[in-house]
């Protein structure tokens, strides 16, 4: 698979779990997702339990770019259940070392993953959250880019760089511009 097109739910969550699988031992993984839950991906296994595996992958690092999850004080009980769920996404992430940057406006909108082992790099972009609902109910596509296209998975590379260090400067004070 060097350019896969995922039109279908079964392909988006089959190369969610491709991409996170501990099999391929990858180096990295960084996920930029503005919504975060924990959806069942495939065969029982939620995003928690696949990053937990991921997790105890020898010297790797995982990184993910979310928002911060706000519920205004008149949200419903509806709103204020879902800011619920993703703080303790957020908080089982951190307690497995995560490196968890909360994205400080509204603005984010990206969904990517990206993984790189010793013998190849994936980048995965989708107009899915991690969300059950549009991992399993929404009309979603994304397209999923292996090793063939280098400089695609580096250009990715390299903006996800730019944010993070966007919000490593903001956190130490300095402007986000």
């Amino acid at each position: 698979m060097a350019i896969q097109a995922l039109c279908t739910r079964k392909d988006l969550n089959d190369a969610i779990r491709d991409l996170l699988s501990c099999e391929r031992r990858p180096r990295e993984v960084r996920i930029i997702c503005p919504i975060v839950t924990d959806p069942e991906i495939c065969d029982g296994n939620t995003f928690l339990k696949i990053i937990e595996r991921l997790s105890q992958v020898e010297d790797i690092i995982i990184s993910l770019i979310t928002c911060k999850p706000i519920a205004r004080s008149r949200a419903s009980e509806f709103v204020k259940k879902e800011v619920k769920k993703r703080l303790d996404v957020i908080q089982a992430l951190e307690d497995m070392k995560i490196r968890v940057f909360q994205w400080p406006s509204t603005d984010l909108h990206a969904k990517i993953i990206l993984t790189q082992s010793k013998d190849d790099k994936l980048a995965l972009v989708t107009s899915a959250n991690i969300t059950p609902t549009a991992l399993n109910r929404n009309i979603e596509v994304g397209i999923c880019f292996k090793n063939e296209r280098d400089d695609i998975y580096d250009a990715i590379y390299q903006y996800v760089t730019e944010l993070l260090a966007r919000i490593i400067r903001k956190q130490k004070g300095l402007e986000l511009k």
